[in-house]
């Protein structure tokens, strides 16, 4: 019997110590700038219960082993594991948990580690954009992004350039990629007489330019994306001290070599001989002549002037570019000249909504000249201003003695009216005056 008593009185100082050892435990759960955090999940270790925050961020446990620990948790930051030790009142401050976004890219309706689409993505920054003069972003791009295929179509001034991100995918349609400036897509038609909507952009205002070549991408842009996608971002500002930036640069473009043609008396030798008559009684005294590839090739210069302000508190930034660019084609009257103004603004509401708009207006005049064949009933002696320069016969004479041009028809009884005057060519220009808004509001 005694032996039972002292079992029971056991038992009870056992019980009684487990009762004494749970206690209530409530408190406050805040972020790191101590604003509460209502809705953060609070868990005892080793058990299936818990609770959650209300509204101001507080909690209230009962029945909570003394010696036990709590485990707080909440989307968006560290999780935090503390020891009661007896204490009844516990307020915690969680931290911001950190997520490099570098490690993970947007692919249509999912996300893949970045060293996965190493080869679906590629990225350039400004400074290799801006490393020569360009007119063209997508001349930026040469030689710089491997799998993509980059044709300058013509070499005048504001002249189109081709890319090929997946090859040609179209007999009728066109191939080119979609472009996305600041999240509004343009087209480009790709055509050697086209002029290249990307010529509008300054080279100067893009922050980064990154090319998508996956299909994925049409999840994100649907089917226009079926050849690629090419984002463009331009810079925008970033709060400190107003920055006030002048960036310039001239410099000249030639001929490096032009194609040996003959002069007048050999060229004069050359037609007695295929004809087998003289058309030309003394070809020695014709002399050299004229090399029309003189006359129809110049030393063009190039000129780009900015002026960047950036600038902004923690709340607002802004970021401002003026922008003339300028060039002179190497061959005659050919010209492209571009006015731009881009404004970036971005403006922080509360913690939560943030705002901003991205401005860019550019008015470009491109003076073409026909440099390639013009038609397929045209040969390349009267369609094409480089074309005629090689093919004129140099005795004949550019110019009449009043200062006028001088058709080849009316010269030497009209024996070369076939051919065209380069010089006459030259007079025919394309004028193509470009003004183009891109805005939006983000």
């Amino acid at each position: 019997m005694l032996k039972i008593l002292q079992i029971l009185t056991l038992i009870g100082l056992f019980v009684s110590t487990t009762i004494a050892q749970n206690i209530n435990v409530k408190g406050k759960v805040t972020d790191s700038n101590g604003t509460s955090l209502p809705g953060v999940s609070i868990i005892i270790k080793d058990a299936t219960r818990g609770t959650v925050t209300d509204n101001d961020g507080n909690y209230n446990l009962s029945d909570v082993p003394a010696k036990g620990s709590l485990i707080f948790s909440f989307v968006g930051y560290l999780k935090n594991e503390l020891t009661i030790n007896n204490r009844t009142m516990i307020n915690v401050n969680l931290e911001n948990e950190t997520t490099s976004l570098s490690e993970v890219v947007v692919v249509g309706y999912g996300t893949q580690r970045k060293v996965e689409t190493t080869g679906s993505i590629a990225s350039i920054k400004s400074a290799d954009l801006t490393l020569t003069p360009i007119a063209n972003v997508a001349q930026g791009l040469q030689a710089r992004i491997s799998g993509v295929q980059i044709t300058q179509n013509s070499s005048a001034p504001g002249g189109n350039v081709s890319v090929r991100i997946r090859g040609t995918n179209s007999i009728n349609g066109s191939s080119e990629p979609l472009y996305v400036i600041d999240g509004i897509q343009v087209t480009n038609g790709g055509g050697v007489n086209d002029v290249s909507p990307l010529s509008q952009i300054n080279p100067n205002d893009i922050e980064s330019v990154d090319v998508l070549k996956d299909a994925s991408a049409s999840a994100i842009y649907g089917s226009r994306a079926a050849n690629g996608v090419v984002l463009i971002t331009t810079k925008r500002g970033k709060s400190g001290a107003t920055r006030v930036t002048y960036d310039s640069y001239f410099g000249t473009q030639e001929v490096n070599k032009k194609i040996e043609m003959l002069n007048a008396s050999e060229f004069a030798t050359l037609e007695n001989e295929t004809f087998k008559q003289t058309i030309y009684a003394n070809p020695s005294s014709l002399g050299q002549g004229i090399d029309y590839q003189d006359l129809v090739f110049r030393k063009a210069p190039i000129q780009n002037h900015q002026l960047s302000i950036t600038g902004g508190s923690e709340k607002t930034q802004v970021s401002l570019a003026l922008n003339y660019f300028n060039q002179d084609g190497i061959v005659i009257n050919s010209n492209f000249s571009r006015y731009s103004l881009r404004v970036n603004l971005d403006h922080r509401v509360n913690k939560w909504m943030k705002v901003g708009t991205s401005l860019l207006y550019t008015n470009s005049l491109s003076d073409r000249v026909p440099t390639g064949q013009t038609s397929i009933d045209q040969g390349a002696v009267s369609g094409s201003i480089i074309g005629a320069a090689l093919a004129a016969p140099p005795n004949l004479l550019p110019y009449r003695e009043d200062g006028s041009i001088f058709p080849f028809g009316d010269q030497l009884n009209g024996r070369y009216r076939e051919f065209s005057n380069p010089i006459g060519l030259a007079q025919i220009l394309n004028k193509t005056t470009t003004a183009r808004l891109l805005s939006n509001f983000i």
